[in-house]
């Protein structure tokens, strides 16, 4: 549908969506190119002479978040925000040293430009998430410049060989009406299949969950199948689904699967690209 057709609310569901991808891939560089000089809590560094690697008003804004809501954030650069992961990754010192690669394919001219069009982008954050409304040159802006950054960082991932072989559309989140966050690297894999265990839930008979997942925007979503399957319910191409659990359920376990199917000839998988099971123990009803 063409950008001019969008309702406000589907413009700012799009621009968040394409946000949230940024936030991702901003968090995992700052997270991998930090984390292996000074450990896993890198906000929180200071050197052997008592200088901090970040300054004090973004450790506790950080920090913060982090206590508030430790069932929310993996790891502590999950609770940073936009701003907070614009003065990381755009600190002189810190950009020099670590993030420059990341950024110089697409952003030549250096720091400053790229720092430029991050607060271009945080400033449409901000009318998001304040309930403003935005116009389509805000919702062109979000996917062109997202776009541009997350292109920059693959390639220089693609140039240390670290990027995935078969690209590929892929889940980045789930999330579910029990309260459950999971970003991709912080859930289990076996065999072909990412695994969440649900099993620890009493969830009865009679029982409505609602399961979500992201998927990378990178790839339109006209470039792939989204298949979800339980028993003997299929959905296709919806990213969060309600399943409301019945009798015939009941079982010790039961799993929800989601494929994601390319429209390639050849598959990643063994007939999909990426796949997650959600496991549930249904119980009898109270």
């Amino acid at each position: 549908m063409p950008l001019y057709k969008l309702t406000e609310e589907s413009k700012k569901e799009y621009a968040k969506k394409y946000l949230e991808n940024l936030e991702y891939w901003l968090r995992r560089v700052i997270d991998q190119q930090l984390s292996a000089d000074f450990g896993n809590d890198f906000i929180n560094y200071q050197s052997p002479v008592g200088h901090f690697l970040i300054k004090k008003e973004i450790r506790d804004s950080i920090n913060s978040r982090f206590q508030k809501h430790p069932e929310r954030f993996s790891r502590i650069i999950d609770a940073s925000l936009l701003e907070h992961l614009i003065y990381i990754i755009c600190k002189e010192d810190l950009y020099q040293k670590y993030f420059r690669p990341f950024f110089e394919s697409n952003y030549p001219l250096g720091r400053i430009q790229l720092k430029n069009t991050l607060e271009d982008l945080s400033e449409i954050r901000n009318r998001l998430y304040h309930i403003n409304p935005i116009s389509i040159r805000h919702l062109e802006k979000v996917i062109c410049y997202s776009n541009d950054i997350i292109e920059s960082i693959k390639i220089q991932y693609s140039n240390m060989n670290q990027e995935k072989k078969f690209n590929v559309p892929t889940i980045l989140s789930y999330s579910d009406s029990l309260g459950q966050h999971f970003l991709r690297e912080n859930i289990d894999w076996a065999t072909n299949c990412l695994i969440i265990n649900n099993r620890g839930f009493d969830i009865y008979c009679n029982d409505t969950v609602s399961l979500q997942i992201e998927v990378d925007p990178s790839f339109h979503e006209n470039e792939y199948d989204l298949i979800w399957k339980f028993d003997d319910m299929e959905v296709k191409n919806q990213k969060n689904i309600e399943i409301n659990f019945e009798a015939k359920h009941v079982g010790e376990l039961k799993s929800v699967v989601v494929k994601i199917i390319s429209k390639n000839e050849w598959h990643k998988l063994n007939g999909c690209d990426d796949c997650l099971a959600i496991q549930f123990t249904i119980l009898p009803p109270k």
